[in-house]
């Protein structure tokens, strides 16, 4: 099974995969992950469960096919959409842990991906978003002090006392206006291990956000989201969030 969600539109989206062969290789070992053609597979540290009629399962959140999309690069001249190229790139999802490797035949994915774009087109016009101008716009939303926050988040998730080893992915999503003000927050913590659940929009709705910007560099209203794993791995003290999988 492989299915592919996205909290809000954007070059990410959140992708789970199961089936039986996860479970010959040995837990513990490093995971890695690949989709492109063209591109080698990446250290990956996806959240492992189990589906009931599908066995062992894993869940990436915020991951891109994008090639080598940096931080600097996800907050700067980007659509709200997945790259239908890059997307006409991918023809199966390959993953292997130890020396068990499993690949996915998905047959090209630009088709099923152009179609998440379309979805994502109709919930911007729900949401009352400019959708034509997050087309071409020119930056999103960006959150004061973002890394700080989070990464005070993640050790207060997994270092807290009775809530050790926490593991979940976080889900935010909020608009921001074109004054840069938050409103309709939304989050949630997928596949959470229980114990400590921040309310991330209470801490956000009072924050100032920098504005998206659109392609004539003006504000605009649009939508801020992030799809973060949080697990004794750290990736924003790693410096390795934005990463093309979310955590190369």
């Amino acid at each position: 099974m492989v299915l592919i969600e996205q909290i809000a539109p954007g070059q990410r989206f959140d992708l789970t995969i199961a089936g039986p062969d996860f479970a010959r290789a040995r837990r513990g070992n490093w995971f890695y992950g690949g989709m492109r053609s063209d591109l080698e597979m990446v250290t990956i540290n996806p959240l492992e469960y189990e589906i009931a009629g599908y066995d062992n399962a894993i869940l990436l959140g915020g991951i891109s096919i994008d090639d080598d999309l940096s931080p600097e690069e996800d907050r700067q001249s980007r659509v709200a959409a997945v790259d239908p190229a890059a997307a006409d790139l991918v023809e199966r999802i390959v993953l292997q842990r130890s020396t068990t490797i499993v690949s996915f035949e998905t047959g090209n994915m630009k088709a099923p991906l152009e179609a998440l774009n379309a979805c994502s087109h109709d919930l911007l016009l729900e949401w009352g978003l400019d959708a034509e101008a997050h087309s071409t716009y020119h930056r999103p939303p960006k959150m004061p002090d973002e890394r700080l926050y989070f990464r005070r988040l993640h050790h207060k998730l997994t270092s807290t006392p009775g809530n050790e080893g926490h593991k979940s992915l976080l889900r935010v999503r909020a608009i921001v206006t074109s004054e840069g003000s938050v409103t309709n927050c939304h989050h949630e913590y997928a596949l959470s291990s229980g114990g400590l659940e921040p309310d991330v929009c209470q801490d956000i709705k009072d924050m100032q956000f920098d504005p998206a910007t659109d392609r004539d560099g003006k504000p605009m209203a649009s939508v801020y989201s992030l799809s973060l794993t949080l697990s004794q791995y750290d990736p924003w003290t790693a410096d390795a969030h934005g990463g093309r999988w979310g955590s190369d």
